[in-house]
């Protein structure tokens, strides 16, 4: 399939981030001697484990960056290319919408930032802030 091309299977050397309470010992021959201790320090602390079942895995490798910076860091590298993949391709999507023949503006800068922008504008504040600004 092409699918499998821009989004291979992780490496099975990742799995320690898929689940950091895995088979530690397997997961810590492939890491550093600090990462190492980082990975045995989580798995063995439950208030994480219960964290780890409650938010989604950047949220659970982000929260440890103070305490396990390099292994966090290290994690993170490797997740982060999804989240940034699916802003692409909404990006991309977005663009398709807003180009068509009855609407071929050169400039959509504009219409995409309101497409892709996840806050929606007060438009009654807007219009008493023009209407205000005009009547000066």
């Amino acid at each position: 399939m092409q699918l499998g091309k821009y989004f291979p299977e992780l490496d099975v050397d990742f799995e320690w981030i898929r689940n950091p309470f895995g088979d530690i010992i397997e997961q810590c021959t492939k890491l550093s001697i600090q990462e190492g201790n980082s990975l045995v320090d989580i798995a063995s602390d439950g208030g994480l484990k219960m964290s780890f079942k409650q938010q989604p895995l950047t949220d659970f490798w982000a929260q440890l960056l103070p305490e396990h910076p390099k292994l966090a860091e290290s994690a993170l590298k490797v997740l982060m290319p999804f989240p940034t993949t699916y802003n692409c391709e909404a990006g991309f999507s977005t663009l398709v919408g807003l180009k068509t023949k009855q609407r071929n503006r050169l400039n959509v800068e504009p219409s995409m930032r309101l497409k892709l922008f996840s806050l929606e504008p007060d438009i009654q504040k807007l219009m008493c802030d023009k209407q205000h600004h005009s009547s000066h």
